[in-house]
C-alpha cells in the first residue's frame, strides 16, 4: 500500500486523494478548470500565446512589403487586358510570367471561357444597316406566322367592331325616339299693334283654348301693356313661344330688336277705331319693308268683330291695299276675329303652325318637354 502511494510522486505528479474528485478538464499545466483563478494567474498569460502573436505580426509585416514592391516596380510588357464590366473578375486570365518578361513574343492562345464568350459582339446580319443602325426586325424575326393567335386577334377586332356599330346605331335610334317623344319645334311669334287693339286679351285667350291645366286672368282686368308679356302654347309636336310687345309709339321702336329671332308675326287691328286705322296702316308698312323680317308669315286680325259697328274684312284690305306689293312672296292671312268671345283664335293660330313648319329659311329651336 504504500509502495502505490508514493508512486505519483516519484512520477511528479500530484497526488489525488479519493475525496476529492479530479474535475473534467484538469491536467498537470494549470489548476482546474472548475475554480476560479487568482489575480496573478489571469495577469500572466498562458505559456505560447505570446510567440504565436509575433509569428502573425511578422507574416502581416512580409506580405505587406512584398505588396508594396509589387506595386513600386510594376513588370515590364504589355498591359493586361481588362475584361468587360459585366464579366465577372475571376473570369480574367493573365499570361504566364515568363511570357511578360518577353514583350516582343507572342501570347499563347487562351480558352475562351464563359465571360468573354458572352462579351464577345453579336455576328452580323446580312441587311443590316449601316454601322451603329439595328438591323429591322423583320429581317431578324422574319415572316410572322399566321396562326391560332393571329386569328383570333382578328376575330377580336371584328367582333369589337361590329359591336360598337351596332351601339352607335342603338345611340340613334334611342336618341331619334327620345326626340319624338319628347323634344319639341319651338317658334317665336311676336304679337304686334297699336296699344289698346286687344293683343293680350288674344294671348290670353290663345292660351286657355290650348292649354288644358291653365287658369287665365279675367279678361276684364287686362290692362295696357308696358314692355314684353311671354306665353306659351303647345299645338301637336310644336311649341309657340308668343312675344306680346306694347303698341305705344315710344316702344314701338323695340319691335326691330326681335324680328331676327322670330318665326311670325301676328298683327292686330283694331276694327271698330276707324280714326286710328291710318296710324296702324304706317305701323304695318314700316314692319312689312324691314328685312329682318324677310320670308316670314304674317297673320293680320281684325279683332273687335263681335261689335256692331266694326270695320269689315274688306274694308280693312282695302285699306291696306298700298302695302300688297311690299308683302311679297311671304305667307300672309288677314282673318276676322274676337279676343273676347275668342271667335277665330283657334283658327289663326292653326293656320301660324302651319306656315311656320314650312319655312325653310327659319328653322325651329329644339327644346326638351318641361
Amino acid at each position: 500500500m504504500l509502495g502505490s502511494a508514493r508512486e505519483p510522486a516519484l512520477r511528479g505528479e500530484k497526488p489525488v486523494s479519493r475525496r476529492e474528485p479530479v474535475p473534467a478538464g484538469a491536467g498537470p499545466s494549470g489548476p482546474p478548470q472548475g475554480r476560479p483563478r487568482s489575480r496573478e494567474q489571469l495577469a500572466v498569460p498562458p505559456p505560447g500565446r505570446e510567440d504565436r502573436r509575433g509569428a502573425a505580426l511578422s507574416s502581416r509585416r512580409k506580405s505587406r512589403r512584398r505588396l508594396h514592391r509589387a506595386s513600386a516596380s510594376p513588370p515590364a510588357g504589355p498591359p493586361r487586358r481588362r475584361a468587360p464590366a459585366s464579366a465577372p473578375r475571376r473570369a480574367i486570365e493573365s499570361p504566364p510570367p515568363h511570357r511578360l518578361e518577353r514583350p516582343g513574343a507572342p501570347l499563347p492562345p487562351s480558352r475562351p471561357t464563359r465571360a468573354s464568350s458572352r462579351a464577345r459582339p453579336p455576328p452580323e446580319v446580312p441587311g443590316a444597316g449601316a454601322a451603329g443602325t439595328a438591323p429591322p426586325l423583320s429581317g431578324l424575326l422574319g415572316p410572322r406566322p399566321v396562326g391560332r393567335s393571329a386569328g383570333s386577334a382578328g376575330q377580336r377586332g371584328s367582333a369589337g367592331s361590329g359591336s360598337a356599330a351596332r351601339g352607335r346605331r342603338m345611340y340613334t335610334l334611342l336618341s331619334g325616339l327620345y326626340k319624338y317623344m319628347f323634344q319639341k319645334d319651338e317658334y317665336c311669334i311676336l304679337i304686334l299693334g297699336l296699344d289698346n287693339a286687344g293683343k293680350t286679351t288674344f294671348l290670353e285667350q290663345s292660351k286657355t283654348r290650348f292649354n288644358k291645366n291653365y287658369k287665365g286672368m279675367s279678361l276684364s282686368k287686362i290692362t295696357t301693356t308696358v314692355g314684353l308679356n311671354i306665353g306659351t302654347v303647345d299645338v301637336g309636336k310644336s311649341r309657340l313661344l308668343f312675344w306680346d310687345l306694347g303698341g305705344q309709339e315710344e316702344l314701338q321702336s323695340l319691335w326691330d330688336k326681335y324680328y331676327a329671332e322670330c318665326h311670325g308675326v301676328i298683327y292686330v287691328i283694331d276694327s271698330t277705331d276707324e280714326e286710328r286705322l291710318s296710324e296702324s296702316k304706317q305701323a304695318f308698312e314700316k314692319m312689312v319693308t324691314s328685312e329682318a323680317l324677310d320670308g316670314v308669315p304674317i297673320l293680320v286680325l281684325a279683332n273687335k268683330q263681335d261689335i256692331e259697328t266694326c270695320l269689315s274684312i274688306p274694308d280693312i284690305k282695302t285699306a291696306f291695299s298700298d302695302c300688297t306689293s311690299k308683302i311679297g312672296r311671304r305667307d300672309c292671312l288677314t282673318q276676322a276675329c274676337s279676343a273676347l268671345t275668342g271667335k277665330g283664335v283657334r283658327e289663326g293660330i292653326e293656320w301660324m303652325v302651319k306656315c311656320v313648319v314650312r319655312n325653310v329659311h327659319r328653322p325651329p329651336r329644339q327644346r326638351d318637354i318641361t
